[in-house]
């Protein structure tokens, strides 16, 4: 299981529903959260195909640590909890956070890539993200087929595998701020947003860095980017 293995762990759009049901209404059993989030009445009973997607989409978040289950209730780790309803930045920042940590990256190189036994958790989306954001972003913008764009790179294993993935990426990389939706399929990479949600704890008690530190500091936050340890990683398979 992969983020960006949509539809089978889902969408985007559904991880945002779980979460909203959960902050609205609080802690609650898988069966509520499914009876909220697809009621008999608005999924066809001969499409499950819904409400595997919420589960599955549950699952994998789980796994990587936005949702806790205590017993038969489900409800929010500590860090997403105090985050506001319509609180999209402050959201934003905190599942960027969560998907760059690295116990949920434990699969970002070829050996525990073919390891059936290391969970990938995120580590397809962070090695996409770090090969994009070191590409020419208005180069990238104009590719018009990445997949095979990323393969004459040699990077290895495969960052995208099929259109699927690419689409998937697209969606997470908007998200989670490195990247701007452009028409159709492109997008172009721009980690503006990423960074801004980082500036403040960066600084700490300093009121002055250097540039070198502050480029430090930067890419142990957000460690896709230059110098960062995924950044590194990437570049050199």
């Amino acid at each position: 299981m992969t983020i960006l293995n949509r539809p089978n762990d889902g969408l985007l759009s559904v991880l945002l529903v779980l979460r909203r049901a959960i902050v609205a209404y609080g802690p609650m059993s898988r069966e509520k959260l499914f009876a909220l989030c697809a009621p008999e009445g608005a999924v066809r009973q001969e499409s499950p195909q819904s409400k595997m997607m919420i589960w599955r989409t549950l699952q994998r978040w789980i796994q990587l640590g936005l949702f806790r289950q205590d017993g038969q209730t489900l409800h929010l780790a500590p860090e997403f909890q105090s985050i506001a309803l319509d609180d999209i930045e402050a959201m934003r920042a905190a599942v960027l956070e969560l998907v760059l940590r690295p116990e949920n990256n434990r699969a970002t190189d070829q050996a525990s890539e073919d390891d059936p036994e290391e969970p990938s958790g995120a580590s397809d989306f962070t090695r996409a993200a770090a090969w994009a954001l070191a590409q020419d972003p208005f180069a990238l913008s104009a590719v018009p087929d990445v997949i095979n764009f990323a393969r004459n790179q040699q990077v290895v294993p495969d960052l995208f595998v099929n259109d699927t993935r690419w689409l998937a990426f697209k969606d997470w990389a908007h998200f989670l701020g490195i990247a701007l939706p452009l028409a159709q399929k492109s997008l172009i990479l721009n980690p503006a947003r990423a960074i801004r949600a980082v500036l403040e704890p960066l600084w700490s008690s300093d009121l002055q860095l250097s540039i070198g530190e502050f480029l430090s500091r930067l890419s142990a936050q957000i460690p896709v980017i230059d110098g960062g340890t995924y950044r590194t990683l990437v570049n050199g398979q």
